[in-house]
């Protein structure tokens, strides 16, 4: 049953792991004991200090003053016993003998002062906010306000996330640096013209500033359809002590201290956001494939992408259903009340279609495997 999550908007349902998936349980892991030094993402170090608790057997010695990318290069350098990241580890770090293992990932907010009534920008808009080209808010329909955009130190992932997901093959212009990175949230709330792009997970109890939707999608930390996110990671050697954190940190009880913050590995259920008004919430568990991460023989199983038309028969959207291969929790879908049509593809070649009614303020979900089950048995 769905348990309470901090901040009290959000409400989890932890799913229990699957045997088929290869899941173990949390007694199966030993814990080793000892000290570890932690160097890397501060982000990364939110899910570190929230697990230091839980684990018990390692007290952790956090420095996040080299951010992501300072955290790779000490651990390629073997100077890190543990380091996280909060992208993709570099391929000269894996070529090195480094482990990586994702834990999770990370909705990148963009924030506003909270006197500032803008709440929703397109992708497109805040492309020319931090390309220096929008000089005032009113020009996407905001208040008569200078723009005063922010963004993190050159260290952190963050930028470079979020530069390729908005920014493309630009660059910033105009754009006032801050580190560490929660210090944006101090600068925005002091600037009634700021604008500035920071973790979701650091926006817990932050005052005087408020996030925006992009593209009308929410950044929640289980928002699949929100469009700027990244992968998190932790780095390490050879070390029992780190070796078995990082397996635990991957098991049942690790991913529920994850979900605390962040979209776990091993979701097959989610959170159950507040249903848009006039709009209803289609989710579709299509067939699943099997994904092995190469580190460690974990298997996951996302879900299969499937098309959505109207009853006609029109292409309103293809939608992958997953957000990466680690990522087991079909999309949720934001829509008209109406009847849809869904077309997906199982492993073996057959094309299958079958109607939902989506209706106002509910959620509905539609399982394929079960529809096909079902027809089985219909039409032996």
């Amino acid at each position: 049953m769905p348990l309470p999550r901090s901040p009290a908007w959000m409400t989890l349902i932890l799913a229990a792991c699957l045997a088929s998936a290869g899941c173990q349980s949390t007694a199966t892991f030993e814990r080793v004991p000892g000290e570890v030094e932690y160097v890397g993402s501060s982000t990364v170090a939110v899910f570190v200090r929230q697990a230091q608790p839980v684990y018990g057997a390692i007290r952790f010695d956090i420095d996040t003053s080299p951010e992501s990318l300072g955290g790779e290069r000490l651990i390629r350098e073997g100077s890190a016993q543990l380091a996280g990241i909060a992208k993709e580890p570099d391929a000269d770090t894996l070529e090195a003998g480094v482990k990586a293992a994702p834990i999770g990932r990370d909705a990148i907010a963009v924030i506003v002062n909270a006197g500032n009534p803008v709440d929703d920008l397109p992708l497109a808009a805040l492309d020319d906010l931090f390309a220096g080209r929008v000089k005032n808010w009113r020009e996407v329909g905001g208040p008569d306000l200078e723009v005063r955009p922010f963004i993190v130190g050159e260290d952190s992932a963050t930028r470079e996330v979020f530069r390729n997901a908005v920014l493309g093959t630009e660059n910033y212009a105009d754009c006032e640096p801050v580190s560490p990175d929660e210090e944006i949230i101090a600068a925005v709330s002091a600037s009634p013209g700021g604008v500035g792009h920071i973790s979701f997970s650091l926006l817990e109890g932050a005052a005087g500033v408020r996030a925006l939707s992009i593209d009308g999608e929410r950044p929640e930390a289980t928002n699949f359809d929100y469009p700027i996110s990244r992968p998190l990671y932790l780095l390490w050697r050879d070390a029992p002590v780190v070796e078995a954190f990082v397996r635990w940190a991957q098991g049942e009880e690790g991913q529920r201290v994850v979900m605390t913050s962040f979209v776990g590995n091993r979701v097959i259920g989610s959170v159950e956001p507040q249903v848009p008004k006039d709009l209803g919430i289609l989710v579709v568990r299509t067939e699943t494939f099997e994904y092995l991460e190469n580190w460690d023989d974990f298997t996951y199983y996302p879900h299969r992408p499937y098309e959505l038309l109207d009853r006609n028969g029109q292409l309103l959207r293809r939608v992958r259903n997953h957000v990466g291969e680690h990522d087991e929790t079909p999309a949720r879908l934001s829509l008209s009340p109406g009847t849809y049509l869904i077309r997906t593809r199982t492993s073996k070649g057959r094309t299958v279609e079958l109607l939902a009614t989506v209706e106002t303020g509910r959620v509905t979900e539609v399982d394929v495997e079960d529809f096909l089950a079902r027809s089985s048995t219909d039409n032996p």
